[in-house]
Parts: structure tokens; sequence; C-alpha cells
């Protein structure tokens, strides 16, 4: 299957399937079977995207299932590259675009988990690829781990502010427990479009997930993007 094959980017992972993500079946044994078949094939490099904040005693199944994606590469014996990132933004992506659905399809109240308090690093679509491309060029496989985020700190209220003015959307915002928008989840299956948020999103909201504001720079050497000078696309 992958005769020929020198290096494989691994970009999949069951995040975005509604309403019940097969992470255990898509991140984890997905991953293994792949790693099986590189061996076979003799391939050369390995490129992993995962997320900060992975941990294999998570609760939480994206980032438990990041956890146990990467720790199968880190046993192969492959030369690998996991790049452990934040949020991605930018055009096609399912971060601004989704949290734009959530506040379109939301009936004049907009709840927030948490009260929208989590720490959000978003990192713009073109950093994260001239990351790819940079590990790429400089065959940076020698089974590194980058952890990497965008150049500031937002609480997810104001993520949905900025989303709100671009889309110019007004709603009013309502702190609310994410058990709530489980059982919302739960009996509703997001019925109404993006509204709620999925049970992955609020996983990935009951927790902050960053790292130094200063590990784009000082690893790969370029000043990330700002949020609010990327947002065109949701126009």
């Amino acid at each position: 299957m992958l005769n020929g094959v020198k290096t494989i980017l691994h970009f999949v992972s069951a995040e975005n399937q509604t309403p019940h993500p097969d992470f255990f079946g898509i991140d984890v044994n997905g991953t293994d079977t792949l790693i099986k078949a590189a061996l076979d094939a003799r391939v050369k490099n390995f490129l992993y995207i995962s997320r900060i904040g992975s941990d294999a005693n998570a609760v939480y199944p994206v980032l438990k299932a990041k956890a146990l994606a990467e720790n199968a590469l880190k046993k192969s014996g492959l030369n690998y590259a996991i790049l452990k990132l934040s949020e991605v933004f930018g055009e096609g992506d399912h971060f601004t675009n989704q949290l734009s659905k959530f506040i379109k399809s939301a009936p004049g109240i907009l709840p927030l988990p948490e009260g929208g308090k989590t720490i959000l690093q978003p990192i713009w679509i073109e950093d994260a690829l001239s990351i790819i491309f940079l590990v790429l060029s400089e065959n940076l496989f020698n089974r590194n781990i980058f952890t990497i985020g965008g150049g500031e700190y937002f609480e997810f209220q104001e993520v949905i502010k900025l989303i709100s003015e671009k889309i110019t959307k007004r709603r009013i915002p309502l702190p609310i427990s994410p058990a709530y928008l489980r059982v919302y989840n739960l009996w509703f299956k997001q019925s109404r479009g993006g509204f709620p948020l999925s049970n992955t999103w609020l996983d990935l909201l009951s927790v902050n997930r960053t790292c130094a504001l200063d590990s784009l720079p000082r690893t790969f050497n370029f000043i990330p993007a700002r949020f609010s000078h990327h947002l065109e696309h949701l126009n």
C-alpha cells in the first residue's frame, strides 16, 4: 500500500464527526495501522499532527486519543516529528467557521460553556503550513516533538466577540454549564445546524491548552500572524 512512499503526513482525525466521533477507531487504531504499514514499507519519515493538551490519562476522548496515537508513534522505531498545535484558523478551518455557524444558529442567546473563560491560542493556517514545510525541508524527523501555538492568548468569550463582530451577528452571551449542553446534544444531536457546540468542542473548552507565546519564533524563527487580521474568510 505504501510502496515507494518516503514520508507520511498524517492529519486524519475523527474530531469533526458528529454526533459520536470514533476517536479510538480512527485516531488510535487508524494511526496504529498506518504505523505498521509504514514499517512494512520501510517509510523513512512520519509527521503526525496532534493537539496541545494531549494526555493519555485525560478524561476527554479527543485529548486521550491524540496522546495514545503519539505514544504508538514514539514506540514504533520510525523517524518522526509530532506537531502539537493549538486551534488552527483560516479559510476552510474547523475552528472559526464552526464557531461562526454556532453563533449564526443560536436563538438570540449564546450559551458559553465555562462562562467563556477558557484560554485559547489560535494559530493561523499559513503559519501552521509553514511549520510543516520547514519540518520537511529541514528534515526535522529526529523523533522531535514541537509544541506550537499562536502569538496571542484569548478567552473563549473574546474569540466569540471577534467572530460575532466580523459576521455582524449580535447574540446575548449566557454562561452555562457544559453538562447542560451535553444533555442537549444527547437529545437533539445538534439539530439546529451548528448549535450548540459539539461534545468534542465542549471537551476542548474544558481545559486551557496553551504554550509559550514565543514558541513559534523561538522554534522556527518567524512571527505568528494576529488572529483579528485574518478573519476575512468569515465574510
